[in-house]
């Protein structure tokens, strides 16, 4: 769809990066390589077959190949198994294509989004002996995927329509769209490939999933069967059949018999061998616990936990009943104690519905004012700290059940370098810094979701009833978001406002006593908040008005997003503020110890 008939793969066995292009001439073969050392690098060393494009000397390849001071080697004539890194990583994009075509039924024509969305799927996996991936190895950051986890690949999406400024507009406004991948190098946010139903490739941003509830709509659901329907038709391969030429490319896996004197050895292969992977039942929950560095325990289902019964030598229930008994049997109240300071601060999420149906009969569709809502299951979840081997519980929502609202939202939170600005801001400025967390926080805001469940234990004489949720639940799809925009209605209610390049961090102008004007800054963790002022205290006080603050986070910050912070003074006498990694190295060290 794109004009493109074949495609340039440079790969180590691991790294890989597929550019589709026009043809195989030599300045296309260029801008793929130019392209290559932009988004990755410059390669020191190019393995590749004798195609006239690539070894001749004044080819545009060649002059770029010895602009770049690349050194290049060659395939013999017949050879292929003589870049075996190149060949079994387009055996692998090949399976992995057919398997997506198949999987989405993805038209041939879009082979080339498809390579390039597999692609870069592969330079971000974990693959050989030593489980890094391609990307973790070149560039030495730890692998983001989030860019492409979002969708996958020919999802039906809905697009914003550019003659609207809003997503929540009415459906008219909305396009529908094939999402083919993301576009890194088009506007200055997050955008994507997008197959409109003209046939037409665009990049957008303003992009959703669609929704079952959307399907459940007739109107909605016959706009999107007719889309399908339209796309299909227009992109059917049997419209696009063009005589072969000698500029077909076709991607094939390559069988090399293990008898083959040409075969490479386990040496050349190198870290591309992978070791042979236990099936899920191989491992057992000893083999979890080790990995995960903690027990591991999976929701049956029917609101109890399955997996072992120890932690650090410590009997873990399963249930809210196994906890009491597991103290009757010792004699103490540990558990009972945890319980009951989780369910006393917990308790305000929920209110029993006052109409008297049974679970069933609103299953049964017998509470019309209950239309809409969705059934959850529950659990209580038990720990014991690694510290100080004290008891905990969490009361969690089974939230992963509920259906995906249109857009997922999360609670943000401030990076590390606004982080470390704002601590250079306080020592520059001679500002005093304060830090609070927030007990509970997602309980302090409401739930936006219409969510019910059977009472457990946990509700004691409303047990077996409908239980209607009405705050945000930690387990909630949309609990993030809730607290989020609770918090920032405060904050905002404070005099501060969120700053452009960092939502999470908020100002105030203000001065001080000499008349010196400057930023008053507060940073926010979800919870976790840090205020930079030379009256910091007052703004302490203001959010314990709104809120329960857990009074040992009250006051100068020792640890923040993991790292400790201390005051320290330079050589020249200024005091400033450090960041470390001390207490975190202390701990892996002492864990692993």
């Amino acid at each position: 769809m794109s004009g493109n008939t074949c495609a340039n793969v440079f790969t180590n066995g691991k790294v890989t990066k597929v550019y589709p292009l026009p043809s195989t001439s030599s300045a296309n073969l260029n801008d793929s390589l130019q392209d290559f050392a932009d988004d990755v690098g410059i390669p020191s060393l190019i393995h590749s077959d004798l195609a006239a494009a690539v070894e001749g000397r004044h080819t545009d390849f060649q002059k770029l190949v010895r602009h770049l001071r690349t050194k290049m080697k060659y395939t013999e004539s017949g050879q292929s198994n003589q870049n075996h890194a190149a060949e079994r990583e387009i055996g692998e994009l090949n399976k992995r294509w057919r398997r997506c075509k198949f999987k989405k039924r993805c038209p041939r024509r879009v082979w080339d989004f498809g390579l390039v969305y597999e692609g870069e799927i592969l330079y971000r996996l974990s693959r050989g002996r030593d489980g890094r991936t391609g990307m973790e190895e070149i560039t030495g950051q730890t692998t983001d995927l989030s860019d492409w986890l979002d969708f996958e690949f020919y999802d039906t999406v809905w697009v914003l329509n550019r003659t609207s400024m809003k997503m929540d507009t009415v459906d008219d406004e909305r396009l529908l769209a094939k999402w083919l991948g993301v576009s890194h190098h088009v506007g200055i946010d997050l955008s994507y490939w997008l197959l409109l139903g003209s046939g037409k490739i665009v990049s957008r941003t303003s992009v959703q999933h669609v929704t079952q509830s959307n399907m459940r709509g007739d109107i909605l659901k016959k706009r999107i069967d007719e889309f399908e329907e339209t796309l299909e038709e227009q992109l059917n391969d049997e419209n696009f059949q063009s005589e072969e030429t000698d500029l077909d490319f076709c991607l094939e896996d390559v069988e090399i018999a293990e008898d083959d004197p040409n075969a490479p050895t386990d040496e050349e292969y190198g870290d591309m061998i992978q070791d042979k992977k236990k099936d899920v039942d191989e491992f057992d929950n000893d083999a979890y616990d080790r990995y995960l560095g903690a027990e591991l325990s999976m929701n049956r289902g029917d609101g109890e936990i399955r997996g072992r019964s120890h932690k650090f030598g410590i009997r873990v229930p399963k249930s809210i009943e196994e906890a009491y008994r597991i103290d009757e049997e010792n004699g103490n109240s540990y558990w009972a104690d945890a319980l009951k300071e989780e369910i006393s601060e917990v308790s305000v999420a929920w209110e029993a519905y006052d109409k008297g149906l049974s679970p069933e009969e609103v299953r049964a569709g017998k509470a019309p004012d209950l239309i809409g809502f969705q059934e959850i299951g529950c659990n209580m979840i038990f720990d014991v700290k690694m510290s100080d081997l004290s008891r905990k519980c969490r009361f969690v929502a089974g939230g992963h059940t509920t259906e995906a609202p249109a857009s997922l939202k999360y609670s943000s939170v401030v990076s590390r370098d606004s982080v470390r600005i704002s601590f250079l801001i306080a020592a520059l400025n001679n500002l005093d810094v304060q830090a609070c967390n927030i007990t509970n926080a997602y309980l302090n805001a409401l739930c936006c979701e219409k969510i019910w469940y059977k009472g457990g234990a946990e509700c004691g004489e409303d047990r077996g009833k409908v239980m209607i949720v009405k705050r945000a639940l930690y387990g909630l799809r949309l609990s993030g978001a809730a607290w989020r925009n609770m918090l920032a209605q405060t904050i905002e209610e404070m005099g501060f406002t969120s700053i452009v390049v960092d939502p999470d961090v908020w100002r105030r102008r203000a001065v001080k006593p000499s008349g010196e004007e400057y930023y008053e800054l507060l940073l926010v963790f979800v919870d976790d908040i840090l205020i930079i002022s030379h009256e910091a205290v007052k703004h302490i006080d203001a959010l314990k008005q709104v809120y329960t603050l857990k009074p040992e986070s009250v006051g100068p910050p020792t640890m923040y997003l993991g790292a400790d912070v201390s005051k320290m003074q330079t050589a020249s006498g200024e005091v400033c503020w450090g960041m470390s990694s001390n207490t975190y190295v202390k701990s892996a060290v002492g864990i692993e110890a």
